[in-house]
């Protein structure tokens, strides 16, 4: 599983020209690419009536996306 986390601060000139006294934007991503020899949906499934890694009507993990944004006032 990857995690991705980006990050962004705005300089503090442009930011005080536009009123405000912070201002920065982010990405985060979560389980965007998995690196394995597994060749079932994922390699991380686990059910109380199966084994590790054994695919049974199991639904993968899916990735996630958020895009954060901060703004001082």
């Amino acid at each position: 599983m990857v995690q991705l986390r980006l990050g962004y601060n705005f300089d503090s000139d442009l930011v005080e020209k536009m009123g405000l006294s912070k201002f920065s934007v982010g990405l985060n991503a979560n389980n965007i690419w998995t690196i394995t020899k597994y060749s079932g949906l994922d390699p991380q499934v686990a059910d109380p009536d199966t084994n590790f890694g054994v695919d049974v009507g199991n639904f993968p993990v899916t990735p996630s996306y958020a895009i954060t944004l901060e703004i001082g006032i």
